[in-house]
């Protein structure tokens, strides 16, 4: 398919599923977009940038919670109902809490300094978490067009603070300009395989296309609590950061309004 063909798909509603590569393309430049964009910000931001993290993380966490609760879940509860979509969800929390103590376990092994262990350690786990992100885009699209474009959107803008998280304690442990934006590149990749899968798990059924939503919807929503607003309050308290995920809410409301 052209990009041509693409958009013109787009404005018809009628961008089919079975073209994976598409899909591919478009999900893994959603991921490497939003986190190379981080990446680079990340290694240009000084040590008193504490409360310009914590803002970044507060809007992606009030655009991710909007996206769940007005686009994802009830996309899921209209194909399939209630069900299946709370088990997709419990699904997307279970695998995230298991990622979160593998990463625990393997956080033992290392031997760099704090900040090269911790960079490297939020490489490792956004990459793990970056599969279930691209399949909410595949997901999406299989639901409809608009669903995954939205979704797309959301996810590139929710990792330029991921980007931000990977490079800013890489470059104060010394690390290289060029080897820091590289890992913040690499970490967006699997966003590419999780919307493969996803679409293909959407060609299935409106059953699997709802546990798709519900899997993406839990993991998301585990980013949100238990990574993005912990960090942030670790980062920096005051009123700011709650008025942004406010900001961030609101705005994920009007993007899933589109």
């Amino acid at each position: 398919m052209s990009v041509r063909m693409f958009w013109i798909a787009i404005s018809r509603k009628e961008l089919r599923m079975e073209n994976f590569t598409f899909i591919a393309v478009f999900g893994t430049l959603t991921g490497v977009f939003g986190t190379t964009l981080g990446g680079l910000l990340g290694c240009f931001m000084k040590e008193s940038s504490n409360k310009l993290s914590s803002i970044f993380l507060e809007l992606a966490a009030g655009i991710m919670t909007a996206v769940v609760c007005f686009d994802l879940l009830p996309e899921g509860f209209f194909l399939s109902g209630i069900q299946m979509t709370l088990a997709g969800f419990m699904l997307g929390v279970v695998l995230l809490c298991v990622t979160e103590t593998v990463m625990k376990c393997f956080s033992r092994r290392f031997a760099e300094s704090r900040l090269a262990k911790t960079g490297f350690l939020v490489f490792i786990g956004i990459m793990l978490h970056n599969l279930p992100e691209g399949l909410a885009i595949g997901a999406g699209f299989g639901s409809s067009v608009k669903l995954g474009l939205t979704l797309a959107l959301v996810i590139a803008l929710h990792d330029v603070p991921e980007g931000i998280a990977i490079t800013l304690p890489l470059r104060k442990s010394g690390m290289g300009f060029g080897k820091a934006v590289a890992l913040a590149f690499l970490s967006g990749l699997p966003t590419g395989i999780g919307a493969v899968m996803g679409s293909v798990l959407g060609n299935i059924s409106a059953e699997m296309i709802a546990l798709s939503l519900g899997f993406a919807g839990g993991a998301m929503m585990y980013v949100v609590s238990g990574e993005l607003l912990p960090e942030s309050n670790r980062l920096y308290r005051g009123r700011m950061p709650v008025m942004c995920y406010m900001v961030g809410f609101l705005a994920g409301i009007f993007v899933t309004r589109l």
